[in-house]
């Protein structure tokens, strides 16, 4: 059984901004705010942009999240002072973000966000190729693919990183009568 984050712990929270606000990234919001809100260590932000020219331009011909309105984090999530670390692939852990994760040195890292099948997937297998204990907060995910690409993802995870590390969103957060920890600094 997994023990219960703590301060050093450390969630990435993927793109959950406005171009990707559809149905299935709406559903989990309410869940995502309470992660971000009540994790007890350190949560980072990331978020896509497609730069003109890119693979997604090119090749696959989607010109979405090039204008900022498309870029913006969701309102609901706005409210936070946390970290945010911009990517324009499939893995959220470009080099600054690996850089501020091997400062923090946490025990775990958590994944959560959107898409499942693919930014959500790729991170968590590439964040244990790093070496790191990662957990997928599996009710703090979506994919905009539709839910048999959700479930799919979530079960090649469940494969590929074991059942343990794929982790309710009850089981992470403090219980409601308990103070929360402070929040370790990430470069202290």
């Amino acid at each position: 059984m997994t023990k219960a984050p703590h301060s050093n712990d450390l969630c990435i929270v993927i793109d959950m901004q406005q171009g990707f606000r559809y149905p299935e990234a709406t559903a989990i919001l309410p869940q995502v705010q309470q992660l971000v809100e009540r994790f007890p260590g350190q949560v980072v932000l990331s978020l896509f942009r497609n730069e003109p020219g890119s693979f997604f331009e090119t090749r696959l011909r989607w010109k979405k999240m090039q204008r900022e309105e498309e870029r913006a984090l969701m309102p609901e999530l706005d409210r936070a002072l946390l970290p945010r670390f911009w990517h324009s692939g499939y893995t959220v852990l470009t080099p600054e973000l690996v850089q501020y994760i091997e400062a923090y040195a946490p025990d775990r890292v958590y994944i959560a966000g959107i898409y499942t099948d693919v930014c959500v997937l790729h991170t968590a297998l590439s964040a244990a190729d790093h070496g790191w204990h990662t957990l997928v907060v599996r009710d703090c995910c979506a994919s905009l693919h539709g839910y048999r690409h959700h479930v799919m993802a979530l079960e090649t995870l469940l494969y590929a990183l074991g059942e343990e590390y794929m982790v309710p969103l009850q089981s992470l957060l403090p219980q409601e009568d308990s103070p929360l920890p402070a929040r370790k600094n990430a470069l202290e």
